[in-house]
Order: structure tokens, then sequence, then C-alpha cells
């Protein structure tokens, strides 16, 4: 991907200017922790922000490893996109 995205749940709520909500010396992602979640469930995945870096690109590419490989070896979970974003 060329362009900064996006992703959030359908049903996500802000109350503020997206203009305040990412500041501009955010370099690579914005992802939304919770401190009294287990460690698999740390990151939340109703929201992701990622610029086109290759760091970025990096984490995105091993989140999606993760997932494809949890697939392949019939291993899925519920929130397997949560599990695969803290584990990665």
């Amino acid at each position: 991907y060329n362009h900064p995205i996006i992703l959030m749940d359908a049903d996500a709520l802000f109350q503020n200017s997206w203009d305040n909500f990412l500041p501009q010396r955010l370099k690579d992602l914005a992802l939304v922790a919770s401190n009294n979640a287990p460690f698999w469930e740390e990151i939340m995945a109703g929201f992701l922000y990622a610029k086109p870096t290759s760091a970025a690109k990096n984490y995105l590419g091993h989140v999606a490893s993760f997932i494809f490989e949890n697939f392949k070896s019939k291993t899925t979970r519920w929130f397997l996109d949560q599990i695969a974003l803290s584990a990665c």
C-alpha cells in the first residue's frame, strides 16, 4: 500500500476532529491497547492506523502471516485478529 490505511469497527465513534486525533508526528502505526487485558488481547482490533512505512508494512506482514498460518493449520480462534496484533 502507498497511502495511510485505517481499519476500524463499524460502530466506532469519534467525538473530536480527526485532525486532533492523530498527531502529525505519528511515524508508523497507531494502535489501541488495554493495560487490563490478558497479553493475547493487549492490542484491540477495533482500530488501526498505518502509514506506508517499512516498519508498518513489516508489522502488518507479520500479522497477516500469523492469521494465514492459523487458517492454514485450522487453528483459528475467536479474536484471532486481536491475538495476531498482540503476538506480532
